[in-house]
């Protein structure tokens, strides 16, 4: 008696249509997360460092002020793993590097409609990234529009992807208010943002003074070069 091969038989009981309604469920259930835990739990978490900022602005006694310093930035972690999180969630498969920065880009500029926030891709920069590096670059871009969007009072923040034969380069510019990069708050995700250079085994430079903006500059080599 011959065999069965089960393993056919199970292929030729896939419905397609199937399969799409269960993509489009999972993606359903993947953008309600990420909008519960945006509206929820990270406001929330940034409530509690806006708070604990203020007390620790009040405290009277040094060893208060470096226990809640230490508290701070624990929270502030937690609160940049949480937005990656969420922006993992958002993202869509397939979806070209150029188009997620655009989205990303759209988005800082409705939650500051009073802020001119502008992208500028310069000839030859490829529309797509391998997913490794596109995830790391988007997670840097982000953070750099975080902090301007929070820290920077700025009017106007840049956006510039360029590329050169062998290098690609992201830049975000803004005209706030600047700080002295030798002593940088770390709260800024500075040292996050520069642990993402070292995956991408490029170089980050933070350029700014009070008074004349910043700008976060990260040059790599081009993973289609490689």
């Amino acid at each position: 008696m011959r065999g069965l091969s089960i393993a056919s038989r199970n292929d030729s009981l896939v419905c397609p249509h199937c399969e799409a309604a269960a993509f489009e469920v999972r993606e359903a259930e993947r953008s309600r997360l990420a909008r519960d835990l945006h509206d929820g739990v990270l406001q929330d978490l940034s409530l509690v460092v806006q708070q604990l900022e203020a007390k620790r602005g009040e405290a009277g006694i040094e060893s208060s002020e470096v226990r809640l310093g230490q508290e701070i930035e624990g929270l502030r972690r937690a609160v940049r793993g949480l937005r990656d999180a969420i922006y993992d969630l958002h993202r869509t498969g397939g979806v070209p590097f150029l188009e997620q920065v655009e989205d990303m880009v759209r988005h800082y500029r409705d939650l500051t409609p009073e802020r001119e926030v502008g992208l500028v891709v310069e000839d030859g920069f490829p529309p797509d990234l391998p997913e490794g590096v596109a995830t790391q670059l988007l997670r840097l871009v982000r953070e750099a529009l975080t902090n301007a969007h929070q820290h920077s009072a700025a009017r106007h923040v840049w956006v510039t992807l360029g590329a050169s034969e062998d290098e690609l380069v992201a830049e975000v510019a803004d005209d706030g208010r600047g700080f002295v990069p030798e002593t940088p708050d770390e709260g800024m995700g500075l040292s996050t943002m520069r642990e993402r250079a070292t995956l991408l085994g490029g170089d980050l430079a933070v350029r700014s003074e009070p008074g004349e903006g910043t700008s976060v500059w990260l040059r790599l080599a081009r993973p289609d070069r490689r």
